[in-house]
């Protein structure tokens, strides 16, 4: 569902547009949801080899509690607004 090119890994443009149908910048808007997606995604990319594996993905998602609750709600936040 996230890697849109199904390469089998998601890269940085791939992580900042599940940020935004996430609508993880909320009220702060697409710029936001964007800067998570990138500060997220070098957290995640544990080998930095400018990609995440299916592993490096779930395992970093499951340990970012905002991330677990936002996944949970349905992509919208209730800590927003």
């Amino acid at each position: 569902m996230y890697d849109k090119d199904e390469s089998g890994e998601i890269d940085q443009e791939e992580m900042v547009q599940v940020m935004g149908a996430l609508n993880f910048g909320g009220s702060r808007g697409a710029e936001a949801a964007a800067a998570k997606g990138r500060r997220l995604f070098a957290e995640l990319d544990i080998n930095d080899d400018g990609s995440l594996t299916c592993e490096e993905f779930v395992k970093g998602c499951m340990q970012d509690p905002e991330l677990v609750r936002i996944f949970m709600s349905g992509g919208l936040d209730p800590m927003d607004d």
